[in-house]
């Protein structure tokens, strides 16, 4: 379900018309598209969680390291996307990637899942645009042949701080 606020609403309906079948919740959030933002999502997943009694894991997330683009394909988070918190930098990319998870996992969800951070530039043509339109949100460095960015430090636990 794209976003917190509109599981409820998305999975009611859904339970309404047969759905009961289901043993984990996926949401996707993008602060730029949702009502929550980060301090909040804590509690928006507990209430979720509370409602349903399902796991939850927020299966897709994205945060620009830099507001340029490197190809000919538009990229979907521009300076909108931007948080003050977390400037589009490679350090406020990492973190935003800590951040969430803290409240994620403070919530009760099981962890973060990032989208797409493989997805680099190439020389490929489709018919929105030619490379990516997400290159500059990978875990790379465009403008360096993309070398790897600090987001994947994200991955290690240690990482994780607790309050």
């Amino acid at each position: 379900v794209a976003q917190p606020e509109f599981v409820q609403l998305w999975l009611s309906d859904a339970q309404a018309a047969g759905l009961d079948d289901f043993d984990w919740l996926g949401i996707s959030y993008y602060p730029l598209w949702s009502k929550y933002q980060i301090p909040e999502a804590a509690s928006a997943i507990d209430s979720i969680i509370q409602t349903f009694e399902k796991p939850l894991m927020v299966v897709e997330t994205a945060y620009p390291y830099v507001i340029d683009n490197y190809d000919e394909a538009n990229n979907i988070l521009w300076e909108n996307a931007v948080l003050e918190a977390y400037p589009a930098t490679p350090e406020g990319q990492l973190n935003y990637m800590l951040d969430l998870t803290e409240q994620v996992i403070a919530g009760g969800g099981r962890g973060v899942i990032y989208w797409e951070p493989a997805w680099i530039s190439t020389p490929c043509e489709t018919r929105w645009g030619k490379g990516s339109h997400w290159e500059n949100a990978t875990f790379f460095d465009a403008a360096n042949e993309n070398e790897a960015l600090p987001a994947f430090s994200f991955f290690d636990q240690n990482n994780y701080r607790q309050k």
